[in-house]
């Protein structure tokens, strides 16, 4: 018999909260609707998902490859047609969406740019991850997330099953390939390929492994077994140690702590720790290590390769470089030809530069990697301010553990990129909202039941 910890239920008076206002709660949920909203979510998700297979295996370095790029950053967008009864405006509940919208368009005319082409796609990658957060958790009602469940669940298991099966192969084989091929070839941590499994590229799997993670707190939500959610919870970590993300999995890990925080009290977690997950831990470690065959095998050498990585690039001072990389460049703000209002967002966005050249203002500014340092150099400290205010009212919006919203304030503003990465913004969007949308449809069944 599993303890009660697995059976707690979610922060109902946060969530309560949240969702007592009779607008936010429409008295009558339209099935159609909801089944609407399921739909675009979905095809969000497997854009993004499918999008990398097809950029990478059928349409790499092509125009169709890039129109699939663009359907991903567009897509958001898609959500503000929901027009039914009771559909609320994100732009009317939350303002400073709205100034973000303002300071974009101000970009596209923005002196430095080097045409209205960087301003245009500067719009579409600042807003997409905003726009669709904002409208669904102003809009539960149109999303019942959990009927999607299954097919989260198995678009977990393919990915596991072939990041195994490409860890396993040789750099040069078919399931290794970019979407553009790199000079540098195929990036390896140790003997092995770092996997992308269905994505273009290794960045692409380290934000899934973001929604993995939010994946497994759904799991405990939707009440399946404590041994699924252990099972998928490894699967996940030993995916971020394949792809060799340091970032990514600490990220991971940090997710993981906190949603341990949020799912048990105290007693109950120090309980839940000694008795259920260490020991899970310690016969997974064991298993691994003893087993025999091409899983356990990869699994192995996922972790020793990992650790290998980890601890060179520690002892080169690398890691401690890449940690601060960039912010000398604030000690001088004359460095900046706009410290205040930017030098136009997109001017540096890599699709842009290709596509339409580089601005006068970015080829002076020089080498920029940081996209802490990019959004600055594009936006400004109105940018700043605008991305922190954002950042803010999003997860004042959610019921998180205050750790938690912490430590996602400081993903979000520095560790993990959400306007250059198009899939970081997508897969930790959707991993948001996945679980406030749970929260939402808990808080309507207890209040039936309650009336």
């Amino acid at each position: 018999m599993y303890p009660q910890v697995f059976d707690r239920p979610t922060p109902i008076q946060s969530v309560a909260k949240q969702h007592s206002d009779p607008e936010s709660v429409p008295p009558e949920v339209d099935k159609k609707l909801y089944t609407l909203g399921n739909r675009l979510f979905l095809g969000y998700f497997l854009v993004t998902v499918v999008g990398g297979a097809l950029r990478k295996w059928v349409f790499s370095e092509g125009i169709i490859s890039n129109m699939i790029l663009l359907a991903l950053m567009v897509f958001p967008f898609l959500f503000l047609r929901i027009r039914q009864a009771g559909i609320q405006s994100p732009f009317k509940k939350y303002p400073v969406l709205v100034a973000l919208l303002v300071v974009l368009l101000y970009h596209i005319i923005n002196p430095y740019q080097k045409t209205f082409f960087h301003g245009m796609l500067g719009v579409l990658v600042y807003a997409p991850f905003w726009v669709g957060a904002f409208f669904i958790l102003s809009n539960h009602h149109v999303f019942k997330l959990s009927k999607l469940k299954w097919l989260f669940i198995g678009i977990a298991i393919v990915e596991v099953m072939l990041c195994f099966a490409q860890y396993a192969l040789p750099p040069g084989h078919f399931l290794n390939k970019y979407a553009v091929e790199r000079e540098a070839g195929i990036a390896m941590v140790g003997d092995s390929v770092r996997v992308t499994g269905t994505f273009s590229f290794l960045s692409g799997l380290t934000a899934y492994t973001v929604f993995h993670v939010f994946l497994c707190w759904a799991l405990l939500r939707w009440k399946f077994p404590p041994w699924v959610f252990f099972t998928f919870l490894l699967a996940g970590l030993i995916l971020s140690f394949m792809s060799g993300s340091r970032s990514g999995t600490l990220i991971y890990l940090g997710l993981t702590a906190g949603i341990l925080l949020q799912e048990f009290p105290p007693a109950k977690l120090v309980s839940f720790l000694f008795r259920y997950l260490l020991p899970a831990v310690i016969i997974f470690l064991v298993i691994i290590r003893l087993g025999s065959g091409p899983v356990f095998d990869s699994a192995n050498r996922a972790i020793d390769n990992f650790v290998e990585r980890t601890t060179k690039l520690q002892a080169s001072g690398e890691q401690s470089r890449r940690l601060t990389f960039g912010l000398g460049r604030f000690n001088d703000l004359s460095n900046f030809p706009d410290p205040i209002l930017g030098i136009g967002a997109g001017a540096t966005y890599q699709g842009a530069t290709i596509l339409f050249g580089k601005s006068d203002a970015v080829i002076k500014f020089g080498y920029y990697e940081s996209e802490f340092l990019q959004v600055f150099l594009e936006g400004g400290i109105v940018m700043l301010i605008i991305r922190i205010t954002l950042i803010f009212t999003l997860l004042k919006r959610l019921g998180y553990h205050w750790l938690l919203k912490i430590f996602l304030f400081i993903c979000m503003i520095y560790a993990m990129p959400i306007v250059y990465n198009v899939y970081n913004a997508a897969f930790l969007m959707m991993g948001i909202v996945l679980i406030d949308n749970t929260a939402f449809w808990k808080n309507r069944a207890l209040n039936a039941k309650l009336n």
